[in-house]
C-alpha cells in the first residue's frame, strides 16, 4: 500500500475514482495502469484529493468540484456503507452543462454500487463469522472426522494449501489494549500470506498455508518485518498436511515462543530444548540419567581427569574423533586413550547410536 492516493480517471465513461491502495496484481488494474488512465498523485496534487475527500464527507447530494488537475469541472456524489465513506462516483462537465437528468442517474448510480457494496460488505461479514467457527474448533479438536471437515471447507471456499503451520502471534513486551490488537490483526490479514486467522483475547491464531513443507525466504521476512514493526513475536509449528491436527499442532507453536527468545521462532529449531525441559520437570531426574555419568563425574573431581569434558567435545564434534581433540587442544591418540579408559571404567558402547543418544542426553541435564 502506498502513502498516497491514486486517481482513477476514464475519460471515455466520464467516471472518477481514487484508491489509496496498489492493485498490481489485479488484472483490471494492470490493463488501467497500460492504457495509461492512472495517476500516482503526490505533493500538492494529493493534498488537494484529500481535502476534496473531507469535502465530500460533509454532502449527501452531487456537489460541483473544479480541480486544477483535470481541466473539466465535475459533479462527485458519495458512496457511504455503515456511515463510512466506501468510495465515490463522479460524473465530468465537459462541453456541456451537466443535466438535471444527468444528476438524478448519478444518484441512482450511488445507490446502486451502495447497495452493492453493503450485500458485499454482509457476505464478508458473514464469511469471517463462519472461518472464526471453523478456526475456533480446529483449535479445540472438536470437528469429528474428514467428511465434517470437507463441508466445512466447503462452505467457506477456503482452499487449503498441501502443508499448513499453525503460527500464534503474541506480544513481544507490553500489553497490548483490545482495539490496538484489532488494529493490528486487520493489518495482518493485508500481508501477502496465503491463509487464514482469529483474534483472540490477547494473540492472533493463524493458519499459514504453502505448497512447501517450510515457509520460503519472502514470508519468513513478511512475519519478520510485521512482527518488529508491531513489536510482536510469532511461534511456527512444524508443516503438518491433516487439518484435524490443527489443536496438537497450536502447542508446538506456543512452545515456540516459550523456548525461544527470536521475533520469529520455529518449534524445529527448539525441538531438542522442548525434550529438555519435559526432562527437566521430572522431580526425580537423576534417577533417569544414564549412570556413567556419575563414575565420570566422580572420576574427574577424585583424579582431575576430563571425561566429561570429553564427552561433550564429542557430541559437538558429532562423533569426530579429529574435530574433538582440536575442541581439546589434544592429540587425537590422547582422546582415543581417553576414550578407551571411559570404555572400561563405565561399559558404555561407543558404536551404540541409541547408548549414545542417552549418554548426550544425560550430560545436558546433569550439567543443567
Amino acid at each position: 500500500a502506498f502513502n498516497n492516493p491514486f486517481l482513477i480517471y476514464d475519460s471515455s465513461l466520464k467516471v472518477l475514482a481514487y484508491t489509496r491502495n496498489d492493485g498490481s496484481t489485479d488484472p483490471l488494474w494492470t490493463e488501467t495502469v497500460r492504457s495509461g488512465t492512472v495517476t500516482d498523485l503526490d505533493g500538492s496534487a494529493a493534498q488537494e484529493l484529500l481535502l476534496y475527500l473531507e469535502k465530500l464527507d460533509k454532502h449527501s447530494q452531487p456537489f460541483k468540484h473544479q480541480s486544477r488537475d483535470l481541466s473539466d469541472p465535475f459533479f462527485s456524489c458519495n458512496i457511504q456503507i455503515s456511515g463510512r465513506r466506501a468510495g465515490m462516483i463522479a460524473l465530468m462537465e465537459r462541453h456541456h452543462n451537466v443535466t438535471a437528468g444527468q444528476l438524478d442517474l448519478l444518484r441512482l448510480l450511488a445507490r446502486l454500487l451502495t447497495f452493492e457494496l453493503q450485500k458485499d460488505a454482509i457476505r464478508r461479514e458473514n464469511s469471517g463469522l463462519i472461518y472464526n467457527q471453523l478456526l475456533l474448533e480446529l483449535m479445540e479438536g472438536s470437528i469429528s472426522g474428514p467428511e465434517t471437515l470437507r463441508s466445512r471447507l466447503t462452505a467457506t471456499r477456503w482452499q487449503v494449501g498441501r502443508y499448513i503451520h499453525t503460527v500464534w502471534f503474541v506480544s513481544a513486551n507490553a500489553f497490548l489494549p483490545e482495539p490496538e490488537w484489532k488494529r493490528i490483526f486487520d493489518r495482518l490479514l493485508l500481508q501477502e500470506l496465503d491463509g487464514r486467522g482469529i483474534l483472540l483475547k490477547d494473540s492472533i491464531f493463524f493458519l499459514l498455508s504453502d505448497s512447501r513443507p517450510q515457509p520460503d525466504d519472502a514470508c519468513c521476512r513478511t512475519l519478520r518485518r510485521f512482527c518488529e514493526k508491531y513489536r510482536l513475536r510469532c511461534g511456527l509449528s512444524d508443516p503438518y498436511t491433516d487439518l484435524l491436527e490443527t489443536h496438537r499442532m497450536k502447542n508446538q507453536a506456543r512452545l515456540a515462543l516459550r523456548l525461544s527468545c527470536d521475533t520469529v521462532a520455529f518449534f524445529a529449531q527448539v525441538r531438542y530444548q522442548n525434550l529438555l525441559s519435559h526432562c527437566l520437570q521430572y522431580p526425580e531426574q537423576r534417577e533417569i540419567l544414564h549412570p556413567a555419568i556419575a563414575l565420570l563425574d566422580r572420576q574427574d573431581r577424585e583424579c582431575q581427569t576430563e571425561y566429561l569434558d570429553t564427552l561433550s567435545a564429542l557430541f559437538k564434534s558429532q562423533y569426530n574423533q579429529l574435530k574433538a581433540a582440536r575442541l581439546l587442544h589434544i592429540h587425537r591418540t590422547t582422546l582415543h586413550y581417553r576414550l578407551q579408559k571411559m570404555v572400561a571404567l563405565t561399559g558404555i558402547r561407543l558404536e551404540d547410536a541409541e547408548e549414545m543418544l542417552y549418554l548426550q542426553l544425560s550430560l545436558t541435564l546433569y550439567r543443567r
